[in-house]
């Protein structure tokens, strides 16, 4: 493996320890004198709980907004477009093939989870993507599909935005907010419930208190209040 490329700030457990034992796959040595360090989840099969030790490393190589990489006949262009499903995004894109790796800006039949997201930032990024010349899409989540896949998840955005700024207008709490919005065709999406976490993250953004953080306790209220609600 000659580069690996992260698409998104990495602020997850499990992407953090996951992404360090890729890495160990080819430093053989580190590999066998610290193989439990390196074990994305040491404490079960498939689930971390945040507190494994692990180690971070410094970039070899970074960018601001472009990076074109060359290997052998293939151009590879890094580009940053900032925020949108996190406050830092990386797309990967070969001009030559047509192909577009979108990380989790892309999610394709399944509803987006927007915990770190800007929905501005997600609408403008799609627009910018949907002009760029581009055949396939390879999206974070969901099938490979193109630019009506990625225009279709584009319009689960703006829709969610345009009712969630009515409700939120309305002094009508995120919670209920996301059981009431009318989803239309997005209520048939995998995981439809995702809709609180992304709406108690949209609330923030208007309200002006956004930040590149989760707030994990707004997130769990919205969920609470949304899950109640959908059982009456």
């Amino acid at each position: 493996m000659k580069f690996i490329s992260f698409t998104f700030q990495v602020t997850c457990p499990v992407h953090k320890k996951s992404i360090l034992a890729m890495c160990c796959e080819n430093d053989p040595g580190k590999q066998s004198d610290d193989a439990d360090r390196y074990n994305p989840c040491p404490n079960s099969e498939d689930q971390c709980d945040g507190t494994e030790e692990f180690k971070l490393s410094i970039p070899s190589l970074s960018f601001s907004e472009k990076l074109t990489l060359h290997q052998d006949a293939t151009n590879i262009e890094l580009i940053n477009l900032r925020p949108a499903h996190t406050v830092g995004d990386t797309l990967v894109y070969l001009p030559n093939e047509k192909i577009l790796f979108a990380g989790d800006i892309g999610s394709f039949g399944v509803t987006p989870l927007h915990g770190s997201g800007y929905a501005a930032g997600v609408i403008k990024t799609c627009d910018k993507i949907l002009e760029m010349d581009v055949v396939t899409i390879v999206p974070g989540h969901g099938p490979v599909g193109g630019k009506t896949e990625l225009a279709e998840m584009r319009d689960y955005f703006i829709l969610i935005q345009r009712e969630g700024k009515k409700h939120y207008h309305a002094g009508v709490t995120a919670g209920r907010a996301a059981a009431e919005i009318d989803l239309g065709k997005y209520n048939s999406w995998v995981d439809v419930d995702r809709i609180s976490t992304n709406m108690a993250r949209m609330y923030s953004e208007f309200s002006g208190t956004i930040s590149p953080d989760q707030d994990f306790a707004s997130f769990v209220k919205a969920r609470e209040e949304y899950t109640a609600l959908k059982r009456r």
